[in-house]
């Protein structure tokens, strides 16, 4: 299977930096690499299980080639490969390769420049219903100024008990967790899970499986589904109106949007130049903004449609902010540039009938 790489900016270095590889280059005065997993926490009708992404940097100041990248799992999951629509979030270059032989993972990139980013991406079904699994970390070979090198990522402890033991759909998930009612649809051509846009969009990074992030009192959670051309996501959050910044003024709406979106978020809206409109929403009014986004990478994603919504529940006390965004485009050079207003619109569309379902329990 032949992929491409992606370059990424050196803020969102800092942002993947928290899972920083350990040298075994005794002569090196800090690892090279930055080393990454994450776990998503995907839902397939009543069935739930994890995506891993491994996501490795090159921080240092020095091309790498032959990088060869390692992970096995323990016998708790049961690997798969991803579903290819994912690496069209990538540009590979020519002899990027991945294989899943048993319990272990194989990438293998030609040349990694500096700043740049590869990520391998495994699906994980539970074996059976374990309760933990702990993952060795992840083993990084390359070569570096003609001499060979080794790292290793950070080791991972997840408690699996939650999921595993779980049997139901992601609308009773975040029902029973989160206390939202929302109908996300439980069947189509791909399936619906959590993103790490939630933690993007504040700075954080994530570590162990990405689901809800808090409680039914405040938290945040994203979605999303489908790739390149087919990508829909939704975030909310919430917090006791008693916290929450004022949103009483179309001026103060569009603050309290434009303060979402901090810079380690990996794309732009222009808030003043659209209205802020009251609606009927839920079991109240809401403020509605409707904009586009723009990938702050030129030629990756392009830009899309997005929809903010404002809610103030005066019953719960509690203020949720959600927002709406699709990309209808290709993906990379040649493509993202395309633009494609009937798939956005169709794309745009079924996100607000999804969220016309939204109520606090």
């Amino acid at each position: 299977m032949k992929r491409r790489i992606v370059s990424i900016s050196f803020l969102l270095l800092a942002v993947l930096g928290g899972g920083v590889a350990h040298s075994q280059d005794t002569s090196s005065e800090g690892p090279s690499l930055a080393v990454y997993p994450s776990y998503l926490l995907k839902f397939n009708g009543s069935h739930n299980y994890l995506l891993a992404a491994l996501s490795v940097v090159n921080v240092s100041g020095h091309e790498m080639t032959n990088v060869t990248v390692t992970q096995s799992f323990p016998g708790d999951f049961v690997p798969a490969p991803a579903p290819d629509g994912i690496h069209d979030y990538f540009v590979r270059v020519a002899g990027f390769e991945e294989k899943i032989e048993g319990q272990g993972y194989r990438m293998f990139v030609p040349t990694l420049h500096r700043r740049e980013l590869t990520t391998g991406f495994i699906v994980l079904s539970y074996h059976g219903r374990p309760t933990q699994a702990s993952i060795p970390p992840a083993e990084v070979n390359y070569s570096s100024g003609g001499e060979p090198h080794k790292e290793f990522g950070p080791p991972q402890k997840l408690d699996l008990t939650k999921y595993s033991k779980y049997s139901g759909s992601l609308n009773e998930f975040l029902k029973r967790f989160a206390a939202i009612q929302i109908r996300i649809p439980e069947t189509g051509a791909t399936d619906w899970g959590f993103s790490a846009l939630a933690s993007r969009m504040k700075a954080k990074n994530p570590l162990g499986v990405i689901e809800i992030d808090g409680d039914a009192a405040k938290g945040r959670f994203s979605l999303q589904s489908g790739g390149p051309g087919e990508m829909q996501e939704l975030m909310i959050s919430w917090k006791p109106l008693s916290e929450a910044k004022p949103a009483s003024t179309p001026e103060e709406v569009k603050k309290l949007l434009e303060d979402q979106v901090v810079a380690a978020a990996d794309f732009t809206f222009d808030a003043a130049a659209v209205a802020a409109e009251k609606q009927s929403f839920a079991r109240g009014d809401a403020w509605a903004l409707s904009t586009r986004w723009k990938d702050r990478v030129a030629a990756r994603l392009g830009e899309g449609p997005m929809k903010w919504y404002v809610y103030p529940d005066s019953q719960k006390g509690t203020q949720y902010i959600i927002l709406l965004r699709a990309q209808g485009r290709g993906a990379g050079p040649g493509k993202a540039e395309i633009a494609n207003p009937e798939k956005e619109a169709s794309l745009i569309g079924q996100l607000e009938e999804i969220v016309k379902s939204f109520r606090p329990i």
